[in-house]
Order: structure tokens, then sequence, then C-alpha cells
């Protein structure tokens, strides 16, 4: 970390005060309509995997309701649930249930589809919940899940720095707080954790055939980058180079 503490310091030493400042600027909190216009965004691309309409899908860790909402407006019907810790449950826009976050509280074969979005990375028994997402799965069922990249990790760390490399106190006090997204592994192992192969491995050994393999095809980190001040389209074309922030995956169970 001495390499990134020595960058601080020429960042706060040697760079106008102007510069700095519209650095800092380009690094606002990210919006929560911001962020919801992402899951849409998101969900949009996700939508084409799912079965035919009418039919029952399960969203797991509902959030706000955002995805809910719109998957019903696609002609689906709905459930949604999320751990009772959920920080948006003030703001919820759709009925969202409460769930200990280990058992789904459904019949077996009760959904014909089951989705979640940037959800299972937090799930830190991710391998034995995969036979509760089979369990109140149909036959025939499929799963669909959206899920952080690599070059997401990547980024996401690399905008903490920048974020705090201009205040060399708050930079070198929180410099090693910057802590892993998920359950699983160390903040660097998640850049691996994070790959398709990794998830791809994971589906594999858990009993799932992937039936398509997509990206989110946007760019976006954890920290936010200029939040909607950057547009979708260029978001779109600077993906190209810098990498999607999301895989997308759709799965059937063999097992």
């Amino acid at each position: 970390m001495s390499v990134l503490r020595k960058l601080a310091v020429w960042v706060k030493y040697n760079l106008p005060w102007h510069v700095r400042h519209i650095w800092r600027l380009s690094l606002p909190d990210q919006s929560s309509s911001h962020l919801s216009n992402i899951r849409i965004y998101e969900l949009n691309r996700a939508i084409r995997f799912f079965p035919g309409t009418p039919c029952l899908v399960l969203e797991i860790g509902g959030g706000a309701g955002w995805q809910a909402r719109a998957i019903e407006e696609h002609g689906f019907r709905v459930i949604s649930v999320d751990l009772t810790s959920c920080p948006y449950t003030a703001s919820r826009i759709f009925p969202v249930m409460n769930y200990d976050g280990h058992n789904l509280p459904f019949p077996p074969a009760s959904f014909d589809a089951i989705f979640s979005s940037n959800v299972l990375e937090h799930i830190p028994h991710v391998r034995e919940f995969q036979t509760e997402i089979k369990r109140v799965l149909k036959p025939g069922g499929i799963a669909i899940h959206v899920l952080p990249s690599a070059s997401w990790r990547i980024w996401t760390m690399m905008t903490f720095y920048l974020r705090h490399g201009h205040n060399i106190r708050l930079f070198t006090v929180r410099i090693n707080r910057e802590r892993r997204h998920g359950e699983r592994g160390t903040l660097l192992g998640e850049v691996v954790l994070f790959s398709r192969f990794a998830w791809s491995r994971l589906f594999r050994e858990t009993g799932w055939q992937i039936l398509h393999r997509d990206v989110n095809r946007l760019f976006y980190t954890g920290y936010s980058v200029c939040d909607s001040r950057l547009g979708f389209i260029f978001r779109k074309v600077i993906s190209f180079v810098l990498g999607s922030s999301c895989h997308i995956y759709c799965l059937r169970s063999i097992r």
C-alpha cells in the first residue's frame, strides 16, 4: 500500500487545487435514482432469458423492489424476498417478504423461474443455498443471476483510492479498511472469485447447466464515477474497453 500512499501524497502536493476539486466532484456519492436505473437496465438485459408469460418468478434479494416491479410490468407474476436487515426497507416500492437467508418460505416446485441481481456474492453459504433454490424451482425451471465481474472489482478498488487520495489523513486511516464486497475470500481474491471462470465453476459444481452467459454491457464501479452525469450510452461504449461490470447467467438444474 506504500505506493498508493505515495500517489496520494503526490496528488495533494502536486495537482493544482482546482484539478483536485474537479477530481472530487467527479466521484460523488451514488444516488439511489442512478442505482435504480442501473438495476432496471440490467434487468432488461436479462429479461430475454425468462420463460414465457404468464409464469411465477421468485426474486431473491428484492431490496427496494425496483426490479420486482419492472418484472411485473413485463407481464410476470412476482414474489420478492429479502433479509429483515435490508437497508432499503423504508423505501420499498414493491411488496418484499422477509426471510432468514437460509430457507425460502415456499413449498417445493413453486416457481417457474428464480431471479437475483448482485445477491449471490453476499451469501456466505452460496454453495449450499443452490440446493434451496433448486428445491423451490419447478422441474425444468430456470435461474437467472446477475453477478459482479472481476472488472467491477478492479475498478471499484481503483476509484476508492482516487476518491480518498486527495485527503491524506482520511486516506491513511481508511486505506486498510477497503473491505471485500462479498462474503467469501479477500479484497484482492474477489478479482478471481468474480471472474466468469469462477462463477461458471461454482454453478457447474453445484449441479447447474449453463444455458446462456452474457454481460450487462455497462461500466460502473462501487464508488460512483460522475453518477448520472455520465450517460448510459457512454457507459456502454467504454465497457468494451474497461470491461462490463456484471455477468448474466441463465441456468437449469441437472441434478
